[in-house]
């Protein structure tokens, strides 16, 4: 029987803020896997080159990419999830003025199933609870504060520029 490796995801972020909790989450898991879009790959070694060289020296640091591991199954999952949310009313009561926060495409599921993801954007579009943000290489989905899955946004509004 093999044994099975217990990897930490990290979470919220595709990166850590402080090196000093990935360095205690080892000590507990045998590695540590991060969400990181294709175009963001070279972040962790960026922000972080003497943690990320250990973890990768070690085969201890797992990059998932949202492009891959948010297939088809996990929109579909993530769209029935969502629409429910959406449709129970909860997320009506959020202020017009809060601020939006940016989720890539990718972790909406855009290539599992293109139709599946634009049909929740519109959902959320529809409400007032999600626009397109244009950046200078790229389309974002942007959403509003307070939804379920807020942990995957960042943290300074798309729309505003403030935190």
């Amino acid at each position: 029987m093999a044994d099975t490796k217990e990897i930490a995801y990290y979470y919220p972020n595709p990166m850590w803020d402080r090196g000093d909790w990935v360095k205690n989450l080892i000590l507990f898991f045998d590695g540590v896997a991060l969400l990181v879009p294709e175009y963001m790959k070279e972040k962790p070694g960026r922000l972080d080159p003497a943690i990320v060289a250990g973890l990768e020296q070690h085969q201890l640091l797992h990059i998932l990419e949202p492009e891959k591991v948010v297939d088809a199954t996990a929109t579909a999952q993530l769209a029935t999830a969502m629409t429910e949310i959406i449709e129970s009313g909860k997320l009506d009561n959020l202020s017009p003025e809060s601020d939006f926060h940016e989720l890539s495409m990718s972790r909406l599921g855009y290539y599992g199933n293109e139709s599946i993801a634009t049909e929740l954007f519109d959902q959320l579009k529809k409400r007032g609870l999600a626009a397109i943000a244009k950046t200078a290489s790229r389309s974002r989905c942007t959403l509003r504060c307070g939804l379920s899955f807020s942990c995957f946004f960042r943290r300074s509004c798309a729309r505003t520029g403030r935190r």
